[in-house]
């Protein structure tokens, strides 16, 4: 590798606007930020322009492969992650996509890290071994979970067992605009607490299901908790979030969406948000994450196996969305969550600790790949 590269070039689900994804990118800079300066640091991004002003960094198109290709000839370093990028829920072209990025990078002599991925769900076997192929090209490896650390292991690729970088990110300050919401919302009844939803479209979340957990909460939930609904990738989660609030509302109940103005809030600042929350109720993996982050318990609802996989490495409650919605189960599940809040929470910090020095692991092979090139 020629010692004038100095370009690092980030690869993922970036400038889609999903919280989860952009608050992976947040912590990835910042660890970045400790072998290189942000002007080295180049993310390929559906909104260029957001992902410059969001983060200060560079940014070229994730569909310009000429660009990219050029780009590579001054990188040390592509790295391929954090989130859920190998998987085939629709079609093979998220594989195909992220790993022939990898595949570039390596035919061009560039060093390439796989960071603090999941992998899967697979459908078929052929998903699964066109991963392992791609991720076998890749120089070191990070893995966020158990189930994809062992396959790969079983597949005779080395890996090293992380967890999500989201745990180590740092809290910021609200804007004022959410702020005054929070304000309002905790200001309706002096003995009042907040219960943050989180919902997305899945097809494993039907109209029953919500009905079924409106249901629920009507029966279960005191009178004193605000419903505070939180769309963390706008274009998807409002609509659903919306539709839930008019039918809380048609029972007499008061919930709102979160206005936020139509600007990104960063994941730092969501952290601040979730620890003013008394329970979360969520669908999206980063909502859970950065809820418990908050030592704030969580009921997860599982349209995905990594939120089951999170909830029970947390000891947290579940309802499992690939079944049909059993209320009475429901109802129990959400009444003991309730009455079981500060051990839930204690549950959260003790598993922390665990967690975060996973997900340190990231910053440690970061650390080995880089400065073995400073100065270079």
């Amino acid at each position: 590798m020629s010692n004038k590269r100095k370009k690092v070039i980030v690869s993922g689900y970036y400038g889609f606007k999903n919280l989860g994804d952009e608050a992976i990118l947040e912590e990835l800079i910042h660890e970045l930020e400790s072998f290189v300066s942000l002007s080295d640091i180049v993310v390929l991004s559906k909104d260029m322009e957001f992902t410059k002003q969001t983060f200060q960094v560079d940014s070229i198109s994730r569909y310009n492969l000429l660009s990219f290709i050029s780009l590579l000839f001054d990188a040390r370093l592509f790295i391929s992650g954090g989130g859920g990028l190998f998987q085939n829920r629709r079609s093979l072209l998220s594989i195909l996509f992220y790993g022939f990025y990898i595949f570039l990078a390596r035919l061009t002599g560039t060093k390439c890290l796989f960071y603090a991925q999941g992998l899967g769900p697979f459908y078929g076997s052929f998903s699964k071994s066109l991963s392992i192929w791609f991720i076998s090209f890749c120089h070191n490896v990070t893995v966020r979970d158990k189930n994809s650390f062992d396959m790969l292991r079983k597949a005779g690729i080395k890996a090293v067992l992380s967890a999500d970088p989201v745990w180590l990110l740092k809290a910021g300050s609200l804007n004022e605009y959410i702020d005054k919401q929070i304000s309002e919302i905790k200001g309706r009844n002096s003995n009042n607490k907040l219960l943050a939803i989180s919902l997305r479209p899945s097809a494993n979340f039907t109209d029953d299901h919500l009905a079924g957990l409106l249901q629920c909460l009507d029966n279960e939930l005191p009178q004193n908790y605000e419903i505070l609904l939180l769309c963390l990738q706008p274009e998807q989660d409002f609509e659903i979030s919306m539709k839930f609030q008019n039918l809380w509302q048609q029972k007499g109940r008061y919930a709102i969406v979160l206005n936020t103005q139509d600007k990104f809030i960063k994941a730092s600042q969501w952290l601040k948000l979730f620890s003013e929350c008394d329970l979360v109720i969520a669908m999206r993996l980063h909502a859970l994450i950065m809820a418990l982050k908050s030592y704030v318990p969580v009921i997860g609802l599982a349209y995905d196996p990594k939120v089951s996989n999170l909830l029970r490495e947390f000891e947290q409650p579940v309802l499992n969305l690939a079944n049909e919605a059993d209320l009475l189960l429901w109802q129990k599940t959400l009444k003991y969550t309730l009455g079981n809040l500060p051990e839930l929470s204690d549950k959260a910090k003790s598993k922390l600790v665990t967690v975060k020095n996973l997900s340190c692991q990231n910053f440690n092979i970061l650390a080995r790949i880089l400065e073995t090139h400073l100065g270079s």
